[in-house]
């Protein structure tokens, strides 16, 4: 496994020691195969329905991806980590993004570079708000790879409040819903702005301990007046079969935050965010 690149000066911050250690765990050819080889059968949760994501009785589905009937794609990654907390992520979403050191930590091998614009720097640092309220209307700036590869890109990925986009935010702090990201945007297929529109949640699972739940909807988001908007992509098969590698990015990363997390909140949280 190739790891990222650290600067000498960030090598040099309290937390490098957790930069991949306890160490990545790739995921298999089988496993790849098993989430992304060939679209799932099952019926995927359509965009319509995803406010049912908070509810004590959502039925999660196989992860893997979805040619919905309505004409969009889905990607689906259920992860179990029983090790975080409702607290923990909403306090990551944050912390994570204050260097590109910080940033690594979450997936040694494809987290490659982030950075933080002065707005997003203000509110962050706005104590009068809990974490998540301080996310809402941010901009994050991340370059990644998906699973290894060379190179990588940048991405914008915009944080917005849940209740804006069809999601209740009374449901928050739930057993259904102890935290939740919701980020609507744009990507680019064969030359044309799509809309994709992802939400992830922490919640209890079926066994008791906590998953993180996310969901990608392709060809689906949410226009200006409220309304849902959901594009009959062409050639979605080829183009969710390119896409699909983000299931195993989710995968990956996610088992690692439950790794190293705990640990990283226990010592850092009561501390100032862009406290070193």
């Amino acid at each position: 496994m190739k790891l990222v690149m650290i600067s000498k000066e960030l090598q040099k911050k309290s937390y490098y020691q957790y930069f991949n250690n306890p160490e990545l765990e790739e995921i298999s050819d089988q496993e790849i195969k098993q989430l992304i080889g060939k679209p799932q059968e099952a019926e995927g949760l359509s965009f319509k329905k995803r406010s049912i994501l908070q509810n004590q009785d959502f039925e999660d589905e196989p992860s893997g991806y979805y040619l919905l009937e309505d004409g969009g794609i889905l990607f689906s990654c259920t992860t179990e980590v029983p090790n975080l907390t409702g607290d923990m992520m909403d306090w990551w979403f944050l912390w994570h993004q204050f260097d590109a050191l910080r940033y690594a930590l979450w997936n040694p091998e494809d987290h490659k570079g982030i950075r933080i614009i002065p707005e997003n720097l203000k509110r962050f640092t706005n104590e009068k708000l809990p974490y998540n309220q301080r996310l809402w209307g941010t901009n994050s700036y991340p370059f990644e790879s998906m699973n290894g590869e060379d190179g990588g890109e940048e991405i914008e990925i915009k944080f917005v409040n849940p209740e804006t986009v069809g999601y209740d935010n009374s449901k928050i702090g739930s057993t259904a819903c102890q935290s939740i990201v919701v980020a609507p945007g744009l990507q680019e297929q064969n030359g044309y702005q799509v809309p994709i529109f992802m939400t992830e949640t922490l919640r209890q699972g079926p066994q008791g301990g906590n998953v993180w739940v996310a969901r990608w909807w392709l060809g689906c988001g949410v226009a200006e007046d409220g309304s849902d908007v959901i594009i009959d992509l062409p050639n979605r098969e080829k183009i969710a079969q390119k896409a699909a590698i983000l299931v195993v990015h989710s995968r990956k990363e996610m088992q690692h935050l439950n790794k190293i997390l705990p640990k990283l909140y226990s010592d850092y949280h009561e501390g100032a965010l862009n406290h070193d």
